[in-house]
């Protein structure tokens, strides 16, 4: 139906479209910001 069309055209937005590569790049940013906290801490 036409709700499945949408969820696929959604998940093609953020696979594609800046806002998931954005999304993704945050995403990115925090892994290395706890990443850098736990080589402060040990």
């Amino acid at each position: 139906g036409t709700s499945l069309q949408k969820a696929f055209l959604r998940m093609d937005e953020m696979m594609c479209g800046q806002r998931g590569w954005r999304e993704l790049a945050s995403l990115g940013d925090n892994i290395e910001k706890v990443s850098g906290m736990i080589e402060g801490l040990i």
